[in-house]
């Protein structure tokens, strides 16, 4: 969470097993960062049916690969980047063109579905109507003041098997780092490789606007 902070995130969405493992622990360790993200749950709905399976939906879907289709559909100006080490790493490469170019994909499949003929989205931003969730790119869709940018949000699984091939699928893209040799990332340090590839044109011109500040000095602000 201190990674995620520091590297500008706003909201981590976790599966139920991780938002459980959420507590006191959770806090002393990321060193207070948890009060300053916006921590989101995946909850299936219709759990109650369910008491027994409460990871799976009705669908055969995991809570979470069903909350990334839905986050699809009402967000299409968010693109959704999985992990996993036989990933694509030229997506992290050219992070803010792969992110602007998804977008536009899925927004005129919507605009096309909705309209039911071709239309071009050049008009169109990519910032859907209110997902504020999102990390922010620069690359992706026009706001008011010109500033371009696209959404995206990354999907990072456990330790040990990484996420299930139902959440890759539900992706958009599955991203790599690429490394010289094996698979020696621990998920923290992966993480963090893959959401400063997603940030860095975003937190460079940040860095150029806001002076940095070390947490020493920080510490010692008055609220």
């Amino acid at each position: 969470m201190r990674t995620a902070m520091s590297l500008g995130v706003n909201s981590i969405l976790l599966s139920p097993v991780s938002y459980a493992a959420v507590n006191a622990r959770s806090a002393r360790v990321s060193m207070g960062a948890m009060f300053h993200l916006r921590l989101l749950q995946c909850i299936d709905t219709r759990a109650n049916e369910r008491a027994s399976r409460p990871q799976v939906s009705r669908s055969g879907q995991s809570v979470l690969a069903a909350t990334l289709q839905q986050v699809k559909r009402v967000f299409p100006g968010c693109a959704i980047v999985g992990t996993s080490p036989r990933g694509d790493p030229r997506i992290l490469f050219h992070a803010s063109d792969w992110i602007r170019n998804c977008c536009k994909r899925r927004l005129q499949v919507q605009v096309q579905a909705s309209n039911g003929k071709d239309n071009d989205v050049s008009g169109h931003s990519l910032r859907s109507p209110a997902d504020p969730y999102c990390g922010d790119s620069p690359g992706g869709g026009s706001d008011e003041t010109g500033e371009r940018y696209a959404q995206w949000a990354l999907v990072v699984g456990n330790e040990k098997k990484g996420s299930s091939q139902e959440v890759l699928e539900a992706c958009d893209g599955v991203a790599a780092i690429a490394q010289a040799r094996g698979d020696s990332l621990n998920v923290s340090t992966a993480a963090a490789v893959a959401l400063y590839c997603l940030q860095q044109e975003t937190l460079t011109k940040l860095r150029t606007e806001i002076p940095f500040i070390p947490d020493e000095e920080l510490d010692g602000e008055q609220p």
